[in-house]
């Protein structure tokens, strides 16, 4: 007699009960991370009973409203984006006035925390304005488990469509209006990664992005991602879009066996593709975080086929396999979360001044501004000389070889560039690593011509 799982204790329902509180648990550390795409697979039409079941409480990292149903979930992650953006502006102006009078500058990361918020709770937005547009549509018995009118689900789900739309084209005007060209990918130093010597260098960031002041109010923009590349740029909304376009199908699909069947093929194709880039481009500012960021799409897309198989032909197999999967996933997640301690804490000892490769630099004004319009000196020295020089806390510089570089010169041959000059630094920025990787191991110093 053929016992189905849903009724008897087997132990893929023991271990996914234990396991997908473990998915959530991890899947919350971090606004980015992609295990919240389990836990939206756990409330899906299509996941069994006893994932559903056990996924329940996670529903909690995609809305906080999760229990009051899809509409409410979709109306109340948009209110929270909308609010908190409208309280941290609101901080923010308070901060920079009261900044202004004492002197210190404001410590608040506008719009950078309100950006990271969005983008969390975009996952969520999805995941159950697809489910508002299937219960408008579709009458099946998964689609029926949260009892709503009409209208509301009509309304939710367009909603959430606009919300998304209004993001993405936020961003895509954001990139095209030049304002994110003033981020420079400033590279560690080989000395720096081997600093600590049981963390191999591939464990550690290649570099950060910077100027800091970019870095507070954009870096949710550039994500994980380097600068060594074109393509990595490009890539870094990749996470971002794979979340949010995946927790869209899942809840998008009717709980039908042809809506699962497309479920899987479509999340294979998605994830499958997106561990494919990755793996090809490299693009990750931590080469480890590529790799186990590949795992954990690998796994997800097997998960997805197992649970659905699991749902379309009530297998014990794929039970299991799901079981297995989910351990799996729990695994990488907490390499991830270790690995993130780790790099946090490395990164905390890193010295601006002598661990970046191409040093940090700030600026203010336009090119074209007389104030700014400065030649730039890049003076290589020999770290010995000039500590052989020091007397009494000063420092002689002997033996210097400096090179005049003229940013409105350089303006002038390649074009008009926007405020803070983004050609002249991709000019000067190009120029240092030339040198750096010449004269390595010397130091590059950038100083204004004023100061000689």
């Amino acid at each position: 007699v053929h016992r189905s799982p849903l009724r008897y204790p087997h132990l893929s329902v023991l271990l996914t009960f234990y396991f997908a509180r473990g998915i959530a648990f991890y899947g919350g550390q971090s606004f980015v991370d992609v295990g919240v795409n389990v836990v939206a697979l756990g409330a899906g039409r299509c996941a069994p009973e006893a994932l559903r079941r056990t996924t329940t409480y996670g529903q909690l990292l995609l809305s906080p409203f999760y229990s009051f149903g899809a509409h409410v979930s979709v109306l109340g992650n948009i209110g929270l984006c909308i609010g908190f953006l409208l309280l941290h502006r609101g901080a923010v102006l308070l901060k920079t006035n009261k900044a202004t009078s004492s002197g210190h500058p404001s410590p608040l990361r506008y719009p950078h925390v309100s950006v990271l918020l969005t983008f969390y709770f975009a996952r969520g937005i999805a995941f159950y304005g697809g489910q508002s547009f299937v219960a408008v549509g579709v009458n099946d018995d998964a689609a029926t488990m949260t009892t709503t009118s009409f209208p509301l689900n009509l309304v939710s789900g367009v909603c959430s469509v606009l919300f998304l739309l209004v993001v993405a084209i936020a961003v895509v005007r954001l990139e095209r209006s030049g304002v994110l060209r003033s981020f420079v990918f400033q590279r560690y130093r080989l000395a720096a990664l081997r600093r600590l010597p049981w963390v191999p260098s591939y464990a550690l960031p290649q570099g950060r992005w910077g100027p800091d002041a970019m870095r507070l109010q954009y870096a949710a923009l550039r994500g994980p991602v380097a600068g060594v590349r074109r393509t990595d740029e490009r890539l870094a909304m990749l996470t971002l879009v794979v979340g949010v376009t995946s927790a869209l199908i899942i809840g998008a699909v009717p709980g039908t066996t042809g809506g699962c069947v497309t479920q899987a093929v479509l999340q294979s194709i998605l994830l499958g593709g997106a561990a494919l880039l990755v793996f090809m481009f490299q693009p990750m500012r931590i080469p480890l975080s590529g790799w186990l960021l590949c795992a954990t799409w690998t796994v997800q897309t097997l998960l997805n086929i197992c649970v659905v198989v699991a749902r379309v032909s009530d297998s014990n197999a794929a039970m299991d396999a799901s079981a297995i999967l989910a351990t799996l996933h729990s695994i990488i997640a907490v390499v991830q979360l270790l690995h993130r301690l780790v790099v946090i804490y490395w990164e905390r000892r890193v010295n601006p001044k002598t661990d970046f490769i191409v040093a940090t630099t700030t600026t203010t004004g336009c090119v074209g501004d007389d104030k700014t319009n400065k030649s730039t000196h890049i003076d290589v020295k020999s770290k010995r000389r000039a500590n052989e020089g020091s007397v009494s806390g000063s420092t002689t510089v002997l033996g210097v070889e400096w090179l005049s570089l003229d940013a409105d010169e350089i303006t002038q041959q390649h074009g008009h560039s926007s405020c803070g000059g983004p050609i002249a630094s991709i000019q000067r920025e190009r120029l240092k690593r030339l040198i750096s990787s010449i004269c390595d191991p010397r130091e590059i110093v950038r100083k204004e011509a004023g100061s000689w």
